[in-house]
């Protein structure tokens, strides 16, 4: 299945792939640039909103550096979130550090607080850091792994 133009969140358009795996279970890969991932202070969406009723949620979180250049500096914690949530759903704190090429898999939170959210309805699933890296000179690849639930049917 192609993703439309709406949903392409990198300067580059690089939501470049984006396919149903098996038993409901979808991918979404995409090139992320040394420009994008400057400005990932800011949530930059992947997946967008499955609509009313429905949550996306994340299965799997790979990260790639294909050719490492100068490691990232600050806010270097990448996160796998839903949009308006106050918790990720995965976290990598280590891909955006690299100085090697390598595949890092990224790390399931679980919910801490009373009023925290993860899963919201009808709300796409992004990338977000901590706030804007600072001096990284390499393009990650990502690849999310998720399935869309039906909340409320109990």
């Amino acid at each position: 299945m192609a993703i439309t133009t709406a949903f392409k969140a990198f300067s580059n358009n690089a939501v470049d792939k984006f396919s149903a795996i098996a038993n409901g279970v979808n991918r979404v890969a995409a090139k992320v640039p040394t420009a994008d991932v400057l400005t990932l202070g800011t949530y930059a969406e992947l997946i967008p909103a499955p609509g009313a009723g429905k949550a996306i949620k994340v299965l799997g979180f790979e990260t790639e550096v294909r050719t490492a250049g100068t490691a990232y500096a600050t806010n270097t914690a990448l996160n796998v979130i839903t949009d308006t949530a106050d918790q990720a759903q995965f976290t990598d704190a280590v891909v955006l550090t690299s100085t090697a090429a390598r595949v890092v898999n990224g790390t399931q939170v679980a919910a801490t607080g009373a009023t925290n959210k993860q899963l919201i309805a009808n709300k796409g699933v992004g990338l977000k850091s901590t706030g804007n890296p600072a001096t990284g000179t390499f393009d990650i690849y990502v690849y999310i792994d998720y399935i869309v639930v039906d909340l409320g049917q109990l």
